[in-house]
């Protein structure tokens, strides 16, 4: 995984069990299970039958702004953004509340590097202190300082992300590129550690970031004990080939390492003994 500017992390797919409402009206009800449905195939990735799903819905509630949001996200993933602004836009002016509307809308304009109106959402959201999301909202809009060269207030957004939750792992792991490109890999490392809680478990590159910096700072023992530790953890995966290749490339830069030590050792030898007193 790869923390670009748009990711299914800063998309917000809103779903309800609205179809369990006994006051529901036939059509409520038809629509509330195509909604789920619909939403439930966006989840997994099956856009095309989750458009399927989801224009049903609509076809029965057209003024829902939570159907309109999946409905703008499904066309999304489907490349038709003109339609997929169309609901968005629609989402939020059948209900001025929809954060989740709003959210996915500012992020569709970053990755169309519309920097502009995506900060203009994104900071006007910040305004809603009862929305639990923020700390992606700080996230993307580092993302999005980061493009515009403004290292130090993304550093601040990132900051601020991991405050609010301190579980979010992207905003560590940028973090932890931050400090590996000014050379403060001792701080990388903690970074890149504390990117692998939460979601990121699972995922090769934080771990791979960490030896990365440990070979930077010369910890080759430290280096190989992690490697064990992903080559049991990724065992029978693609990702095995990752680490075992990483592996060799730690022994190599260990070997080379343990040769300018001992080059640069016999030459101190070499001058103490021809030194005249």
């Amino acid at each position: 995984m790869s923390y670009k500017v748009l990711s299914l992390l800063s998309l917000f797919l809103l779903v309800s069990c609205a179809s369990k409402d006994k006051n529901l009206t036939p059509e409520q009800k038809r629509a509330a299970l195509y909604y789920n449905q619909g939403t439930r195939e966006l989840v997994a990735k099956d856009y095309t039958l989750a458009l399927q799903k989801l224009l049903q819905a609509y076809r029965y509630t057209p003024n829902d702004s939570k159907v309109c949001n999946n409905l703008g996200m499904a066309y999304y993933f489907k490349n038709d953004k003109a339609k997929a602004y169309k609901f968005l836009h629609k989402a939020i002016k059948l209900d001025k509340e929809n954060t989740d509307a709003k959210l996915n809308l500012a992020t569709i304009h970053m990755k169309e590097q519309n920097y502009e109106k995506a900060k203009s959402i994104y900071n006007k959201l910040l305004e809603d202190l009862t929305y639990l999301g923020h700390h992606r909202t700080h996230y993307n809009l580092a993302l999005i300082s980061l493009v515009e060269n403004k290292e130090q207030e993304a550093i601040e957004h990132l900051n601020k992300s991991v405050e609010i939750n301190e579980n979010y792992c992207p905003a560590f792991y940028k973090l932890g590129e931050i400090a590996q490109k000014r050379r403060q890999y001792k701080k990388a490392l903690e970074y890149y550690k504390d990117a692998t809680i939460g979601t990121c478990y699972n995922n090769i590159k934080p771990h791979m970031a960490q030896v990365d910096m440990m070979a930077k700072l010369k910890f080759f023992d430290e280096a190989r004990i992690k490697l064990d530790e992903m080559l049991e953890k990724f065992a029978m995966t693609k990702q095995e080939i990752l680490v075992k290749n990483k592996i060799e490339s730690i022994n190599a830069q260990r070997r080379n390492f343990e040769n300018v030590e001992r080059e640069y050792s016999k030459n101190i030898d070499r001058n103490f003994l021809s030194t005249d007193f």
